[in-house]
């Protein structure tokens, strides 16, 4: 199968949005993480913009000055899981590296990360190393509502 034909099938199993640039207050657009500087396999490390501080799909907006209050408590632990999740189907972990640069500034939050060298990481290394996988999402906890 030639480049042109892979594609297109891609783009019959990946949400169109992904790859729209959000606008600031734009609902409705996947924009949780874009990679910024991308992949470095062999030091198995990624760049990345994890969150801005545009409206995301659920309506909700994390500020900048809610992770200047709440980040330092995330990196005590600053667990880089696989798929929102803590805890696999079976019991086994799911964490795939750790963030061991957190950078805050006014577009939201900036960070890199170092895979672990466990199978489940190396999979998810790869997906993005090659592109298959562009974006991450963030979760957190609501600590304070503003409307």
């Amino acid at each position: 199968m030639n480049d042109s034909a892979l594609i297109e099938l891609r783009k019959l199993f990946v949400d169109p949005r992904s790859d729209a640039e959000p606008k600031p207050g734009q609902i409705g657009v996947s924009h949780a993480m874009r990679i910024a500087e991308g992949v470095d396999k062999r030091e198995r490390t990624i760049k990345a913009h994890v969150a801005t501080t545009d409206v995301a799909r659920d309506g909700m907006v994390i500020v900048s000055d809610a992770w200047r209050e709440w980040l330092p408590t995330f990196e005590r632990n600053p667990v880089m899981s696989a798929g929102h999740r803590h805890i696999g189907p079976a019991g086994e972990p799911t964490a795939i590296g750790f963030w061991s640069e957190l950078d805050i500034k006014e577009d939201g939050l900036h960070a890199t990360g170092k895979f672990s060298t466990t199978p489940l990481a190396k999979d998810y290394l790869t997906l993005y190393g090659d592109g298959s996988m562009r974006m991450f999402s963030v979760s957190w906890i609501t600590h304070k509502r503003v409307f």
